[in-house]
């Protein structure tokens, strides 16, 4: 069962915390607040999903610093700001950075609930896409050295005779690597193979343990005789 979306706050104000607090028991969303920009970045779960609304200004370490360390961690969560002494360079740098709003105080309550609605529905989008890449990793994990070999040629529009003819083997074995394939990418089009293969970086994931370079004029040797080069296929 997905968990409810937590609307974390940062802000040394205590009055600020507590007006986002009330609005978030109004949205049925968990809220966690912190005055201390520190213990926020020490304690937050890498896990943590919802949003966060941080103030431009506070005691020990300045939101955009928190907006920077969480980019720097690779944590995606979705930044509102507030603030009473918002500067036009400092909001074009968050707003660069990725911040969803900046919203002066004093909060107008339907302003916030809108933004923390927006940014809820974006965590959302970016939790399923997330593991809809964890997904695909997974079954590119599987695939062999030989099938990802066939898959390059198949983006590159050749048809299995020509991918035959290209490595040198028979048609039956191409239609074999080309279903084991797709099979384990679960496409059942090359549509569908084009489509992951676009959204896995042009689909040439191959295990690290392999050397061969995918856009390399000796592939066909190389899979022909490994001692053409540095790739041993399996």
């Amino acid at each position: 069962m997905e968990s409810k979306p937590t609307v974390y706050a940062v802000d040394n104000d205590h009055s600020t915390t507590t007006f986002i607090r009330n609005l978030a028991e109004k949205m049925n969303l968990e809220c966690r607040t912190h005055s201390s920009g520190l213990e926020f970045l020490d304690t937050f779960d890498r896990g943590g999903h919802g949003c966060l609304i941080l103030a431009l200004r506070i005691a020990d370490i300045s939101g955009p610093q928190i907006q920077r360390r969480l980019i720097n961690r690779g944590i995606p969560l979705p930044v509102i700001f507030v603030t009473a002494h918002a500067t036009v360079p400092v909001i074009v740098r968050v707003m660069r950075d990725g911040a969803l709003a900046v919203l002066e105080k004093p909060i107008v309550e339907q302003e916030l609930w809108d933004a923390i609605q927006e940014a809820i529905r974006l965590d959302r989008r970016r939790q399923r896409e997330k593991q809809c890449a964890e997904q695909l990793k997974t079954r590119f994990a599987a695939v062999t050295g030989k099938e990802h070999v066939v898959m390059d040629l198949l983006l590159e529009g050749n048809r299995n005779p020509e991918i035959a003819e290209s490595l040198r083997l028979s048609i039956r074995t191409v239609e074999l690597r080309r279903n084991r394939l797709m099979k384990k990418l679960q496409v059942r089009s090359l549509v569908e193979l084009a489509q992951i293969a676009v959204a896995t970086g042009n689909g040439f994931a191959a295990p690290a343990n392999h050397s061969w370079c995918a856009t390399c004029p000796r592939r066909s040797e190389c899979m022909i005789d490994p001692a053409a080069g540095s790739f041993e296929p399996r």
